[in-house]
């Protein structure tokens, strides 16, 4: 599980020259669509006459002193070469992005938000929302002491699957983010899962 507290954040490169040459910040509200990892704006951003410049978008989370990419985490999880399963659940802001580029056959990926999306933490800013509700289903209890019941086991197996564990998060978010979930190489989907494409191999994963 990645938690950086909500230190996930978009970083802009203008430029005609190498990425990285440039550097910035952009928030969540920029006009890229999720998963687009650059954008023309037909203007002269770099001041070298021309207007042929992009703006590069990569998604990075804030660990302790340092940052890492998207594209620098899943080359450093494609390391490893033998797993039956990997699980990862992210909750910082922007997580999407990450999920987007970590997808990948039995790697089942859950993110709090899309990746042009924050993400939001509990009123007492003791959890993030998701991941609150997917640490309650796992462990079948109220982790804060809130009232209510907790059951995630849909299919009344006993335990409690990553499935299971995600649609119950989702269920239970009512902030305006977007929980995201892949199992396979393709696109993550929000929404309950299975869908068809998603939730085939996270119905078979356990803690």
């Amino acid at each position: 599980m990645i938690n950086d507290h909500g230190g996930g954040f978009l970083t802009r490169d203008i430029g005609t020259y190498k990425v990285g040459n440039y550097g910035g910040v952009v928030d969540w509200s920029n006009t890229v669509g999720a998963g687009q990892s650059e954008a023309a704006y037909e203007m002269d951003l770099n001041g070298d006459g021309d207007k042929k410049d992009k703006v590069y978008f990569h998604n990075v989370a804030y660990l302790w002193g340092e940052t890492m990419t998207d594209d620098d985490f899943r080359d450093a999880l494609d390391q490893i070469k033998s797993f039956r399963r990997e699980m990862i659940q992210m909750q910082h802001c922007f997580s999407g992005g990450f999920a987007q580029r970590l997808a990948k056959v039995r790697r089942v990926i859950m993110s709090s938000a899309t990746a042009n999306e924050p993400a939001w933490s509990r009123p007492d800013g003791t959890y993030s929302v998701f991941s609150y509700g997917f640490l309650c289903a796992l462990s079948g209890t109220q982790l804060s002491g809130d009232s209510g019941s907790v059951n995630a086991d849909a299919n009344n197996d006993g335990q409690v699957s990553m499935l299971e564990a995600f649609n119950y998060a989702s269920e239970k978010d009512d902030t305006n983010e977007s929980p995201l979930y892949t199992d396979t190489n393709k696109t993550p989907s929000w929404g309950v899962m299975p869908n068809g494409i998603h939730g085939v191999i996270g119905a078979k994963a356990f803690l």
